[in-house]
């Protein structure tokens, strides 16, 4: 390939690398906990932990639990390494809510990444924040996940592109 095909190829990489980068500001945190805040009294420890047992998992502690953008959430999930936030995860029921919330997220943030049937991800140009969402057919739920790359326990690892 010639040096100038080389470049035009390059340059369409990254025009199409650019075009599925999220717009709009970054979620700047979970159900109201800042990125790096620590554990509030709305919230219980869970039975459970992640990443080696790095991650500490938290529950809300209402029965009751907000709607995220108009959608019924089931459950949610909290996680925290060293004591602070570093993501979370909604559950919602049905099909028509993956739906619902694709659109929504969509609406807010842009065309995702590299998008699948059942798997939709946004990820911010200066790795900021991860958002996505999967429809899990089998069991007719919806998970919604949020990481904040900057205070991941993961570290850098953790910027990975999604989705690819």
């Amino acid at each position: 390939m010639r040096r100038c095909d080389c470049l035009v190829v390059g340059f369409v990489m990254l025009g199409c690398s650019l075009a599925w980068a999220a717009t709009g500001a970054p979620p700047g945190n979970f159900r109201g906990i800042p990125w790096g805040g620590p554990v509030t009294e709305a919230i219980m420890k869970a039975d459970a932990t992640g990443s080696g047992g790095t991650v500490e998992v938290y529950r809300n502690r209402s029965k009751e639990l907000k709607p995220f953008l108009g959608v019924p959430v089931a459950d949610e999930a909290y996680y925290f390494a060293r004591g602070k936030l570093t993501g979370g995860q909604l559950f919602c029921q049905g099909e028509g809510n993956f739906t619902r919330l694709k659109d929504s997220l969509t609406k807010l943030y842009g065309p995702p990444e590299n998008p699948k049937p059942e798997f939709y991800a946004w990820q911010w140009p200066d790795n900021q924040a991860i958002l996505t969402i999967a429809f899990n057919k089998k069991f007719q739920y919806t998970t919604v996940s949020m990481t904040s790359v900057t205070v991941s326990p993961a570290g850098t690892a953790a910027k990975k592109k999604v989705g690819r």
